[in-house]
């Protein structure tokens, strides 16, 4: 899903589409800039301590089987990962948010693109099956108000890359 997502962001740069109407413009970044900031303050601490707190998130992750061996490898599995998240957030929080949103309004927009990216998160741990819906409804309602997917993709690949990196220093490498 992410790598179509990416491909098709792609398509669209080349054939002139206008970004900004699907959420893939800058939007107002002037907005969502400074919260994001704010947010990653609180994010990235959040995601070392519950790593720490919840023993399914150090079972689980790092969720590439090299990078559960080799902390180099967990950096580039994280840069791979990087490409996929943003295809993911172009089409939750930019193509399908913008889109539905035109065509049935801006709370069933939400809802059902959250609840998509609910059932992406299906195979993780509870804890983050919970979060990503809690989650993807601030992201929706954000992502909507500022005209922009940037703010979650922003978001989503520090805070995954630091629930993997939390994971692999205390679990070590196995």
């Amino acid at each position: 899903l992410g790598m179509a997502a990416t491909l098709a962001l792609g398509v669209f740069v080349l054939s002139g589409a206008r970004l900004d109407e699907w959420g893939a413009g800058l939007g107002d970044w002037r907005w969502w800039g400074p919260k994001l900031g704010v947010a990653l303050g609180i994010i990235v601490p959040a995601s070392f301590l519950a790593v720490v707190f919840v023993p399914g998130l150090r079972e689980f992750y790092p969720s590439d089987k090299l990078a559960r061996a080799d902390l180099g490898e967990l950096f580039i599995a994280q840069g791979l990962k990087g490409a996929c998240l943003l295809g993911e957030e172009f089409f939750w929080h930019g193509f399908a948010l913008f889109a539905i949103s035109r065509t049935h309004g801006k709370r069933a927009a939400v809802l059902v693109t959250s609840f998509g990216y609910f059932l992406l998160h299906k195979s993780k741990p509870e804890l983050e099956m919970l979060s990503s819906f809690i989650g993807a409804l601030l992201l929706g309602v954000a992502c909507l108000r500022c005209r922009s997917f940037w703010p979650a993709f922003l978001g989503h690949w520090p805070m995954n890359f630091c629930v993997e990196l939390a994971a692999f220093l205390i679990s070590g490498p196995r």
